[in-house]
């Protein structure tokens, strides 16, 4: 059958170095072409054949008019030429360069589509500068590094009385006395050798009179090219009536010349950071503090450019290079004028680094956030190796052929068909491996298409096999256009059909499992987003409450210890059992981010549906729900985690009743709980009379965030949780089909499997709790927290324990205090401001070698990647918040015991 060879030579592994030279423009991502004086072509490249409409349709030419007319003109002047032309939507930059035999001419190409849409959004935004600039009230202007004025706006006009062709282009000594223009050009080159923005007070013999004017000076690197300018704004200053008045307006000036320059830079996408001759920190975006997570001390003025990448690394940012590799490799790259460095963050994200040299010495860096254009890449890339997988595996026979009927792509089948491989097969005409009746009739079915582009499907054609052997085959063959609408080449698909006739359907078989395929993974890639942002979402909401739980819960364990009042004993349990439900909520949540487990133990059937129905009683009640139960006897023990089993329960008791409360009476709800021997499955049903949920919506209703309530009435995760939660259970949560014992409303059903008994001896017992040993007289402990009643909590907690307690807000105020006073452990957060619990644990190693051993966290932030990898790396005693009062006996026990 039909294929194509394309023989490289290199690929043998035989090559000569001259041999090896001569592939690399076959390399060469840009077009590259020999051609003659009339431009005819000699040699093409493959990347100029993909070119649409640079090259004649059998590549023997060049096609596009103003690159033939460059390579006439380079031939007769006998030197380069370079043209610009738009071919096919992209713009290319062709140089023309003659022979030193003038017998032919060379033609290199780049595409320059990007760099002329960044600089046409650069002048635009240019001119929106220089029309804001031009009509300011202050005198405004900007000088390059040669001292002639590149720009000033209407206000210097009026007060110099100048024109702007008088202006540009002139120096100060064009335009003032000497006495005059002397120490302002001395003024503009200390702005420019310190880089560094400059205020003062300059007179002005002002046609009006004379002025006296606030300038600022700062140097500015203007964009495309990154050039460097000197740019100055004055303010008017001469009427001020006090010297608190000047120095308010003078501020004002200053602080409008930051503004303005800060501003240009804040808009822009695209993170920018400068520096200066010596590596220094001169000035950066916020884009650019966003993207590394800088704070405004750690990108203040001055700040050298290793010490922002060790930053980097001691942050957990970056997640493709650690430690001095990735420094060297950031030095090389700004050392490489012209090139580009990309580099992955630990969040996912991919980051383009450029860097340019300014004309003074120092260095433009832009880096740009590429993760789009990175999972774009990816896709396709995955795209192509399914695709790929699934022609290359398929039993059907498969070629693509050019118009002179040359196999340009084949797959396995194809080529075994011929005895020989698809490299082989490429490249040749089917005259030259099939027999000869079979090549007449197929190269005039080619010709019918190429002539009429239109397919011919599903048709039966015979041909003879390697053994002699006469072959059936059901063959489609479908047209492949380029650009233009034109033929450029035929596909063609077979499947043998010798010994079954029935084998017709294989063709579409294979061509829905591929769509399927790729449809399936497009789905999972959809799928695994929404879960990405849900696990962020509950991480957020889980830490949100934390700290309010903590609190909660560890008040609550102290006025247990020291409340003898019965009624308010009884209303203190209250509060705690409503606090450890909460808390139990939001460690499902962690450990459903964190694709954690269950914590398992056998449990009655009937506990999680009698804590779910409690917890809905109020909302049953208030809404005139009817509520109708169906327990059957005989129920057997399950095996798993019965809180989050009662949160699946709550949580479709909580929708079902949503669902019937906007209806008219009678508004009903039933569970049900019953056990099916035959399957070892206990089901529990929870159905109601509501209005449903509709035909079309209702394979969605377990995807993440997606909701049937109105809007603002729900965020669409709850039954995404409880099908992960039930799951991981081994069992299924469904909702049942419409109609199904004769419901007008929704009906879901839990199937759980039966506890046999072989789980209990994998769980083992608690270990009974062990109170720390009473502390010495006098013990003092550390609490460092920057949620003042957390720590206060924790402070409370072991004062009862009788541990003599100091509390810190952050690490350097816990430092302080360690410096003053002995402790005999420190509890401390892991996030805070001003130096976190990382850094506390750092620099009191430092300073107090030993000291770390005594150190324990309190934390609610054990999901960031940053905070997961110190805590591996210092082993240190922790607990996660929400925590009791038996998890805060249990740390102290860890740390005394270190």
């Amino acid at each position: 059958m039909d294929d194509r060879v394309e023989d490289s030579k290199a690929a043998e592994g035989d090559a000569t170095p001259g041999e090896l030279l001569a592939l690399l423009p076959e390399e060469n991502p840009n077009p590259v072409m020999i051609a003659t004086p009339d431009a005819a072509l000699l040699y093409v490249n493959p990347a100029a054949r993909q070119v649409p409409h640079l090259l004649a349709d059998d590549a023997s030419a060049i096609a596009s008019n103003p690159l033939v007319e460059a390579v006439a003109r380079a031939a007769k002047d006998r030197k380069p030429a370079e043209v610009n032309t738009t071919i096919a939507d992209r713009i290319f930059v062709f140089e023309v360069h003659p022979s030193s035999g003038a017998s032919h001419l060379n033609i290199y190409g780049r595409d320059i589509t990007v760099r002329v849409e960044t600089e046409r959004s650069l002048r635009e935004s240019r001119a929106r500068f220089e029309a804001i600039a031009l009509n300011s009230p202050a005198i405004m202007c900007l000088k390059d590094m040669d001292g002639r004025y590149i720009f000033a706006n209407k206000k210097f006009e009026e007060v110099h009385g100048l024109s702007q062709d008088q202006i540009l282009g002139a120096t100060v000594y064009d335009l003032f006395d000497k006495e005059i223009a002397d120490p302002l050009f001395e003024h503009d080159m200390h702005i420019a050798r310190t880089g560094v923005p400059d205020a003062r007070e300059q007179v002005i013999a002002a046609r009006g009179g004379r002025r006296i004017f606030m300038e600022v000076k700062f140097p500015i690197t203007l964009p495309p090219d990154g050039s460097v300018a000197i740019g100055l704004i004055g303010t008017d200053i001469t009427e001020r009536q006090n010297e608190i008045d000047e120095l308010h307006e003078a501020r004002q000036a200053a602080e409008a010349a930051d503004a303005l320059l800060m501003d240009a830079l804040d808009n822009m996408s695209d993170g920018i950071v400068i520096y200066d001759l010596e590596n220094r920190l001169v000035l950066c975006n916020s884009r650019f503090r966003e993207f590394y997570q800088y704070t405004d001390e750690e990108t203040r003025p001055g700040t050298l450019f290793e010490d922002l990448i060790r930053y980097d690394l001691d942050k957990g940012l970056i997640a493709d290079q650690v430690g001095d590799s990735h420094v060297g490799r950031r030095i090389g790259q700004r050392e490489t004028e012209g090139g580009s460095l990309e580099i992955q963050l630990t969040d996912g994200r991919w980051l383009q680094i450029r860097d340019r040299r300014t004309s003074s010495g120092g260095t433009v860096s832009i880096q740009r956030d590429i993760t789009q254009q990175k999972e774009a890449q990816e896709a396709a890339r995955q795209s192509e190796a399914t695709l790929k997988a699934v022609i290359d595996t398929t039993p059907a026979i498969i070629n693509v052929k050019d118009r002179d009927g040359r196999f340009l792509l084949c797959n396995p089948a194809q080529a075994s068909f011929y005895g020989t491989t698809p490299d082989e097969l490429r490249g040749k005409l089917l005259s030259e491996v099939a027999d000869p009746e079979y090549v007449e009739q197929t190269i005039e079915r080619d010709r019918q298409i190429l002539e009429t582009g239109a397919p011919m499907l599903g048709f039966e054609d015979t041909s003879f096999d390697l053994q002699g052997s006469l072959s059936t085959w059901y063959t489609t063959k479908v047209p492949l256009k380029g650009p233009d609408g034109a033929v450029s080449g035929i596909l063609t698909i077979s499947h043998d059909i010798t010994r079954r006739k029935d084998e017709e359907i294989a063709l579409i078989a294979a061509k829905e499992v591929a769509e399927a395929e790729v449809t399936r993974q497009r789905e999972a890639v959809a799928q695994a987003e929404k879960m990405s942002a849900l696990g962020s979402l509950l991480a957020n909401v889980a830490h949100e409450l934390n700290n309010p739980l903590s609190v909660v819960i560890g008040q609550a364990d102290i006025l247990r210890e020291i409340v003898e009042d019965e009624k308010i004993l009884k209303r203190v349990e209250r509060m705690k059992s409503a606090a450890d439900r909460s808390a139990a909520i939001v460690k499902t949540f962690l450990a459903t981010v964190r694709q954690q487990p269950p914590e398992r133990s056998g449990f009655s059937a009937l506990q999680p549906l009698t804590d779910a129905l409690a917890t809905a009683e109020f909302a049953l009640k208030t809404t005139g729900v009817e509520l109708k139960q169906t327990i059957h006897d005989g129920l057997p023990d399950l095996f798993g985690d019965p809180g989050q089993i009662g949160q699946v329960l709550a949580n479709l008791i909580t929708n079902a009743q949503q669902a019937v409360a906007e209806c008219s009476q009678p508004r009903v709800l039933e569970v049900s709980v019953q056990s099916v021997p035959l399957t070892g499955e206990v089901v529990y049903t929870v159905s109601d009379n509501g209005p449903g949920v509709p035909e079309d919506l209702r394979g969605r209703v377990f995807e993440p965030f997606f909701t049937t309530k109105p809007e603002g009435s729900g965020t669409g995760i709850g039954l995404s949780i409880a099908h992960n939660i039930v799951a991981a259970h081994g069992g299924s949560l469904v909702l049942a089909p419409k109609g199904e014992n004769g419901s007008s409303g929704a009906r879901f059903e839990m199937r759980l499997p039966v506890f046999g008994g072989e789980e209990s001896a994998a769980v083992e017992p608690a270990p009974p709790s062990v109170e720390p040993d009473p502390p010495a007289s006098n013990m003092r402990v550390l609490v460092v927290d920057d949620e003042s009643d957390v720590g206060e909590t924790v402070a409370d907690h072991l004062s009862t324990l009788g541990y003599d307690c100091s509390v810190a807000e952050n690490g350097e105020a816990a430092l302080a205090l360690i410096g003053d006073h002995e402790f005999a452990f420190v509890l401390s957060d892991i996030r805070m401001p001003v130096l976190d619990g990382p850094g506390l644990y750092r620099e009191a190693a430092t300073r107090w070698p030993g000291i770390e051993k005594r150190i324990g966290f309190i934390t609610g932030d054990t999901l960031s990647p940053a905070a997961s990898k110190f805590l591996a790396e210092s082993n240190a005693p922790t607990i996660d918040k929400p925590f009791t009062r038996d998890d805060l006996k249990s740390l102290i026990e860890r740390v005394l015991a270190d």
